[in-house]
C-alpha cells in the first residue's frame, strides 16, 4: 500500500460520512475510531462499528484485517457527546424561519380582519387562501428541518429550543387550518 490517505465510508443515522483514514499496513481499529470521533463527534469509547454485519472490537486489530479497503462501508452506532455546529446552525435556521413565520400569520390575520370588515372579491380571498397555504409549506419544511437535528443528550437548552419552536410551529399549523 502507499503512504496515502484512504477514506472509508461511514453510516449514522442513516447519513454517510467519508472518514480518511492513512493507509499504512500498521491502522489499527482504534485509529478508525479515532478517525470517526473527529468526523461525526462521537467519542471512541462509546462507538460500535460494524462492517458486514459483524461487530468490529478488538481496537488493537489491524484494519486489514476486517478487510477494510478504501471505499469500504461500516455502520456506525453511538451516541454524540458534543453538539456538532451544523445542528446548531439548523437551529438557529428554524428559529429565523419561526419567527418569520410568525410575523406573516400576523400580517394575514391583519388582512383577512380587514377583508371580513368590507367587500372582498374573490381574488382577494383567493390570494390570501394560497398565502395560508404558503405559510403551512414553510411550517412543515421547518418541522422537517428541526426533525433532522441530531442533538447530544447532554444538550438540554438546544433540546428546550427545539421543542418550543416545533410547538410554535405546530400552533401555527393549527391556526393556519382555522383560515
Amino acid at each position: 500500500m502507499s503512504d496515502t490517505e484512504y477514506n472509508i465510508i461511514a453510516i449514522f443515522a442513516g447519513q454517510k460520512y467519508v472518514v480518511p483514514l492513512p493507509s499504512s499496513n500498521d491502522a489499527t481499529l482504534l485509529d478508525l475510531m479515532k478517525s470517526v470521533e473527529a468526523v461525526i463527534h462521537i467519542s471512541f469509547d462509546k462507538q460500535r462499528i460494524i462492517h458486514k454485519g459483524r461487530s468490529l472490537t478488538d481496537p488493537d486489530a489491524l484494519i486489514s484485517s476486517f478487510g477494510l479497503t478504501s471505499g469500504s462501508k461500516v455502520m456506525v452506532l453511538g451516541s454524540v457527546d458534543k453538539l456538532d455546529p451544523d445542528e446548531a446552525e439548523k437551529l438557529v435556521k428554524a428559529k429565523d424561519i419561526s419567527e418569520a413565520v410568525d410575523s406573516q400569520l400576523s400580517d394575514l390575520l391583519s388582512k383577512l380582519h380587514i377583508l371580513s370588515q368590507g367587500d372582498s372579491s374573490c381574488s382577494e380571498v383567493t390570494v390570501h387562501v394560497k398565502s395560508t397555504i404558503d405559510i403551512m409549506e414553510r411550517c412543515m419544511r421547518t418541522l422537517e428541518l428541526l426533525d433532522s437535528v441530531r442533538l447530544p443528550y447532554n444538550c438540554e437548552s438546544e433540546r428546550a429550543c427545539r421543542k418550543k419552536l416545533v410547538d410554535t410551529l405546530q400552533y401555527a399549523l393549527m391556526f393556519d387550518d382555522i383560515f
